[in-house]
Parts: structure tokens; sequence; C-alpha cells
């Protein structure tokens, strides 16, 4: 058994092999079937953001890229499913799609985006202008365009 390194490549290759392992990572088991946590995902399988003066939020974040029923949990559906995104030549945009989309339904709205923005370390230095004609252009005057991949 492999626990996957951070300076791993990740190929198709060794996410089927970690995927044949995921109940190795799963820490809660919900009506006979085993399901990761953000923080089994983040921490134990991409063994990102370990060191005790961790955010949680930041793993919270990153873990629900996977949990698309928005549950809290990843199930091994899931976590399948995000090895077929990770395939595809526009991985980077679906992943940060589903990133922005934290309620699962498919857009993205303007509290959704702002929420995100403002956890970011870059926003906390330089504030973003969530008045920009950027953000007028994507949510519209009133921001209540929502946008979809």
């Amino acid at each position: 058994m492999r626990v996957h390194n951070t300076q791993d490549e990740l190929t198709p290759k060794n996410l089927k092999t970690s995927l044949k392992s995921n109940c190795v990572y799963a820490s809660v088991e919900k009506n006979g079937e085993q399901f990761m946590t953000p923080d089994d995902f983040v921490q134990r399988f991409l063994g990102l953001h370990r060191d005790e003066n961790y955010n949680p939020q930041t793993v919270k974040l990153l873990g629900s890229i996977l949990d698309t029923s928005k549950d809290g949990l990843i199930s091994f559906l899931e976590f399948q499913a995000f090895e077929a995104v990770l395939c595809r030549p526009d991985a980077l945009y679906i992943t940060a799609f589903q990133l922005f989309d934290t309620n699962g339904s498919g857009t993205i709205s303007f509290d959704e985006f702002e929420e995100i923005i403002k956890h970011t370390t870059l926003h906390e230095q330089i504030p973003f202008n969530f008045g920009s004609e950027f953000l007028r252009l994507h949510f519209g005057g009133d921001k209540k365009k929502r946008n979809q991949l």
C-alpha cells in the first residue's frame, strides 16, 4: 500500500492505484459505505495542510471540489468522478468551477464567488474590487446573474 506523495506526478495510473485503496483514506462509514471527509482527502490522500496551524476552512473548500452532493462527505463515486475530470484537457477549468460552485447548483453566484475570493491570502494582501467592471460583466450590475460552465 502506498500513501500518495504530493511530489509524485498525478497521472491516471497512480490515481487509479490510489482509488483501489480508497477505503484506506475513508474515515466515515454510513449505511455500509465508506466515505472520506475533506480532511481525509486533503491531508491524508494529498498530503497537504498537515502542519498544526493549517486553516480548516481551506481544507474544507478544497475537499468540497470532490463533494458534488455537498453533504460534507466524499463518496467512492464522487472520487471516481473527480478522477475522470482530472483526465480531461479542461480539468483545471472544471476543478476551479467546482471550487466556486459551493452549493453544487451547477452555477456560480456572486455570493459564492465573493466567499471564495475573500478566503484567499491574496485578497488579504490586495483586496479585490467587488464593484469592478469584471464583476459587472460576469454577474450583472445587480449581481444576480449566475455563471455556468
